[in-house]
Formats: structure tokens, sequence, C-alpha cells
């Protein structure tokens, strides 16, 4: 479940807050058993995959190709094309994408 809060900027712990100005903040309560380490284990795997290079996300919008190194999602007209999502990945990994780009080098 996900409650909004009142106090966006009262959310945070940092005095005075630091980062993006908090324009709205949702404060979320698992209704499931288990669901906050899940919720971790995803949110670990994403940083991991953003920290080790692995992670590649490929155009704008709803049109989009991500992926953290294990796999690919596709929405959009990429989900539709006929073109192979990972053939749009290896172009972008190495910089011949005619689709904004957004990844890194591994961070060690």
């Amino acid at each position: 479940m996900a409650e909004e809060t009142a106090d966006a900027a009262g959310v945070w712990r940092d005095e005075p807050p630091s980062g993006p100005e908090a324009n709205g903040t949702l404060r979320l309560r698992p209704v499931r058993p288990r669901t906050v380490p899940l919720l971790l284990e995803v949110l670990d795997e994403s940083v991991l995959a953003v920290v080790s290079g692995e992670f590649v996300h490929v155009g704008s919008g709803e049109d989009t190709i991500v992926s953290k190194g294990d796999g690919w999602a596709a929405a959009g007209r990429f989900a539709r094309s006929r073109r192979d999502p990972e053939s749009l990945l290896r172009d972008a990994r190495a910089g011949r994408s005619r689709h904004p780009v957004v990844r890194g080098e591994a961070w060690w």
C-alpha cells in the first residue's frame, strides 16, 4: 500500500535537505508478508547493475529497453518491433545507438 505523506521535505533526515527538491513523497507499507525483503532485493540488484556497469537504458518515454545484465525488458514500440532487442542493446553498449542511451562503466 502507498500513502501520500503530508510533509514531503519532512521525510528526509538531513537538515537542511540536500539533493533534488521533494515535491511529493509516498510512504510504502507492505501488504503481503516478506514484501520488504523482496523490495530490498530488487533495489540491491538494480544498484549492483549500475555499479557493475551492466545497466543499460535505451529509448525515452514509453519506448524503452532496459537491461540489468541478466536479461532485458522492452516497452512501447521496442516491445512491438521486429528488431532484436539484444542487437539494440549491443549497439548501445558499443556507442552506436541512434536512440538515447543511459549507461556507464563499472565503478571499480
